[in-house]
């Protein structure tokens, strides 16, 4: 409950930065919302299957740091294409406006285009979890198919060991 309260900090965090830096313009850093998501966001596991065991919503989120690359990624893209846009535009009042309708626009396409984007990507992450719930399970069924052999193996074993010792016995 405390990672999750701490990963919902995070992201607001890291949408009050992206909305900022949005705001300022071309001052902020083109980099900042990748490194605040990256810094601040630190959940992601170095070992899958214990984010698999500890992901109760296996697949329904984007793992931090491919959402914090497709974050960066659309935010430069949204300045490269504002910086395109201003830069082919007369300064005229008449056509600053239509610029940044223009701007709007395309940012609007952009926010639809990733959304759609990462739907996709989730729908993906959910298959490939569900492809290796499978192998975990058939692993798991063949571990304690193994498991039983073992147990049946030991059984004969010890059970040949000790007619050997009444064998040995009666013929003393």
């Amino acid at each position: 409950m405390l990672k999750s309260d701490i990963n919902l900090r995070v992201r607001e965090l890291d949408t009050l930065i992206t909305l900022k830096s949005s705001s300022n313009g071309l001052k902020a850093s083109r980099n900042l919302p990748m490194m605040s998501s990256v810094i601040l966001n630190n959940n992601s596991s170095t070992n899958p299957a214990e984010s698999l065991w500890n992901n109760n919503n296996c697949g329904a989120n984007l793992d931090p740091f491919l959402n914090s690359m497709l974050n960066k990624f659309q935010h430069n893209l949204e300045l490269s294409l504002m910086d395109t846009l201003k830069s082919g535009s007369n300064s005229s009042n008449n056509n600053d406006k239509k610029v940044n309708h223009n701007v709007q626009d395309v940012s609007l396409k952009i926010s639809e285009q990733m959304s759609q984007f990462k739907k996709e990507l989730r729908i993906y992450e959910q298959q490939k979890c569900k492809e290796f719930q499978l192998r975990m399970e058939q692993a798991l069924a063949e571990n304690k198919k193994l498991s039983n052999q073992i147990v049946k193996l030991r059984e004969r074993w010890d059970s040949l060991v000790e007619s050997a010792k009444q064998k040995r016995n009666r013929q003393r």
